[in-house]
């Protein structure tokens, strides 16, 4: 959508250069997001006069606040008032254990998780288990991940699904044997990267998931099954 993606883009170059002004007062949190709110009105409602559209969105901030030292994250929502974009937050999952979902599988991930303190191996395999029994239709795709370090730096991590594959195909059985896929915002790295005489190897931070076979994974065993028997 080209209002959050507009709004995305000039905060991350705002966010190289701005200054905090006032001498005396600590940096909170609150003040962070206010500055996004602000920023965020003037960019949609200038977008929204232009295109006529909706244009609505759902953001998230997070990260260590100078005041508390603590990790802090918010919920932006946009109203429409009169022809300008009105931008509101509210600080979320600030006890431990609490979660948010959202979009259009946050109905069926809450089901699935029933309840569970939030943990980063139990989200994510309820995330991969909403996206791998297509209830809904508008989820798929692959996991992306990322988590706060001890410094509060925000870090993306690739996700190694691990699957036990077993597959029956004219009379031959393949497997059972485990099953790595390599996943870094999307795309398998790693997926044939046997180029002659390359000399550099890319190795972002992974996180493991063991979770259930599903058609994608089954086929693509298959698949390699076959090319390891015709080499």
């Amino acid at each position: 959508m080209s209002n959050a993606a507009t709004f995305k883009q000039l905060v991350e170059d705002l966010l190289v250069d701005v200054q905090y002004l006032p001498a005396n007062d600590p940096l909170t949190f609150n003040d962070l997001c206010q500055f996004f709110c602000r920023f965020c009105g003037m960019v949609s409602s200038e977008i929204m006069s232009k295109l006529e559209e909706k244009g609505g969105y759902t953001f998230f901030v997070a990260g260590l606040c100078p005041q508390s030292g603590k990790l802090h994250g918010a919920r932006f929502s946009l109203t429409q008032n009169s022809g300008r974009t009105v931008v509101t937050f509210d600080e979320v999952a600030q006890a431990e254990g609490e979660y948010v979902a959202l979009g259009s599988g946050a109905e069926r991930f809450d089901t699935l998780f029933d309840g569970q303190c939030a943990q980063t191996l139990k989200v994510l395999s309820t995330l991969n288990a909403v996206i791998d029994d297509a209830t809904v239709d508008s989820v798929g795709g692959d996991i992306q991940y990322g988590s706060f370090d001890g410094g509060g730096r925000f870090q993306v991590s690739g996700v190694v699904r691990i699957s036990v594959e077993e597959a029956f195909e004219d009379g031959r059985q393949y497997g059972p044997t485990a099953r790595r896929s390599w996943r870094y915002r999307g795309f398998d790295i790693y997926d044939e990267w046997k180029i002659p005489g390359e000399k550099l190897w890319p190795s972002p931070g992974f996180i493991e998931l063991k979770v259930p076979s599903n058609c994608d994974s089954k086929w693509k065993f298959i698949e390699s099954c076959r090319k390891t028997l015709e080499s």
